[in-house]
Formats: C-alpha cells, structure tokens, sequence
C-alpha cells in the first residue's frame, strides 16, 4: 500500500501485477504514464483501491500479461481501479493505448477465440475503471462454391494443437470478422495452382512455422 498521494509525471510506470494494492490518499496519472496489469483469469487481475479521487489521462499506457489458458470462452467485466470519491477518473482508453502479452494489439487470439481489451468507466458518474475483455468465438462455418477451398477451410480449421505460422492461418481463416471473400482469398493463396489441400497437408501438432 501506498501512504499519501502518487502523482505521475508522465514517465511513471506502476506495476499492479494480478494482487490488489491500496493507495490511502489521491491517484494522479498523465499522459504517458504505464500501467502494468497482469489478467489472472476473466474474473482477477492487478487493482488498485484509493481512498479519495483519481484524476487519470485517457492517454495512459496500459500493458496487459495474459496467459489465454486461463481465460474462460465468455466476455468479462474485472474492476482495475475504484475510488472512494469521484474525481475526473479516465473516460475511455483508446486500443492504441492497449497493449497485450508487449504486442502493438489490444486483442490476441487462441485456438478458441479472440479476446479483446477495452478499458472504461462503468458509467459516466462511476468512480471505477473496469478493464472489459470482450470474447469472440471462432466459426466454424464457411461455404464455397469451389470445392477446394471448402477442402482447405474444413482441413485447417480441423487442426488441433498448431502453434506459431499455423496457428495464425487457422486462427484468420476462422475468425468471425473476416468476411467470406477474404476467407476465400487467404485461401487461394494457400491452395497452390487451386488443387486444394487436405487433412494430411495440414495435420501437423505442434506446428511452429
């Protein structure tokens, strides 16, 4: 815990882990100072609890360590900050502004699905800042008329446990934000000379390029 009042200066770095820390006085942050919070599980991550206000630039850094294993296929709501009273708080972190697992992204994906991390007020009067994970799951449908990327989507998302290049592949060919054009696109490019690939092609555990 923290005695007093903690004022960044814009170079400030906090680093809150996943335990939760008490700060008994105000929490200043400007722009330019980083949070470091590490996600335990889609309920706990690092907190920090202030007994009097917070007034928090939007254009704070937010750096979040996450072992997707520990994460449940559902969206989530974990409280990152709370003050007793109000104070100006944060009213949006911008994705750029997110950075997951030292990516340049505020979204990172599994063989599961894609979670994505926001960061806001609960509402415009709260005195909590919440880090909101947003889950997408992946599909599993896909329909071409041309029979050899049917092949080739049915083959690369049947894959279990691709690490690395493949995974990447699978995980875009499957995502729900890319749509069937770009699905077929992606595919073509794999599909050399449109023959089609197959179970065997791409039946490889533990890919890693």
């Amino acid at each position: 815990s923290i005695t007093g009042n903690f004022i960044g200066d814009g170079t400030s770095t906090i680093n809150m882990g996943s335990a939760t820390h008490t700060i008994t006085g105000g929490l200043t942050l400007a722009a330019g100072d980083v949070l470091n919070v590490t996600v335990a599980n889609s309920s706990n991550a690092g907190r920090i609890n202030i007994s009097t206000a917070a007034a928090i630039s939007s254009d704070i850094d937010i750096h979040i360590t996450v072992d997707l294993s520990n994460l449940s296929a559902i969206s989530s709501d974990i409280t990152l900050i709370t003050a007793e009273s109000g104070g100006e708080m944060i009213e949006a972190t911008i994705a750029e502004n997110l950075h997951v697992n030292d990516s340049d992204s505020n979204s990172v994906s599994n063989d599961v699905g894609t979670y994505t991390f926001t960061s806001i007020k609960t509402s415009a009067d709260s005195s909590n800042i919440i880090l909101r994970i947003t889950f997408a799951g992946l599909s599993s449908s896909f329909s071409s008329p041309n029979q050899s990327l049917q092949d080739a989507y049915s083959a690369i998302s049947g894959i279990n446990g691709a690490t690395g290049n493949l995974s990447t592949i699978k995980s875009y060919i499957i995502s729900n934000g890319n749509s069937t054009s770009a699905k077929s696109e992606v595919l073509q490019q794999l599909s050399t000379n449109n023959i089609g690939l197959n179970q065997n092609s791409f039946a490889i555990v533990n890919a890693v390029s």
